[in-house]
């Protein structure tokens, strides 16, 4: 058995699932920069660095990207669009994410 759940598989089960594609950071990473281009988490890493000086130290870190967070979520439904509409598999979808639904729930807002 595959330990990739498909999400057509969930749906049947009415679990939502929230994956972002190469890595969680990405989520982040969206809130500072549009990314269209498969990446690796380490090139992600390193493009948040750029953008946070403080990205090790984790000090305000969240402060600084909430600001920009109605911007990672019309970035994240972009990429998830092109998903939709080239009927890509999640697992080989990168990058995307799907991590803004979740916190759009979490807020109460609608993603």
């Amino acid at each position: 058995m595959s330990s990739f759940v498909s999400n057509s598989k969930a749906e049947e089960n009415k679990i939502e699932v929230a994956y972002s594609n190469d890595s969680f950071e990405l989520w982040y990473l969206l809130h500072l920069q549009e990314v269209q281009n498969p990446m690796d988490r380490s090139v992600i890493e390193e493009k948040l660095k750029s953008h946070l000086t403080n990205y090790y130290h984790g000090k305000g870190i969240f402060d600084e990207i909430d600001k920009h967070y109605g911007q990672a979520v019309k970035r994240a439904k972009k990429l998830l669009e092109n998903v939709d509409n080239n009927h890509i598999k999640p697992v080989d979808a990168n990058p995307s994410t799907r991590i803004h639904i979740l916190t759009e729930k979490l807020r109460g807002n609608k993603a």
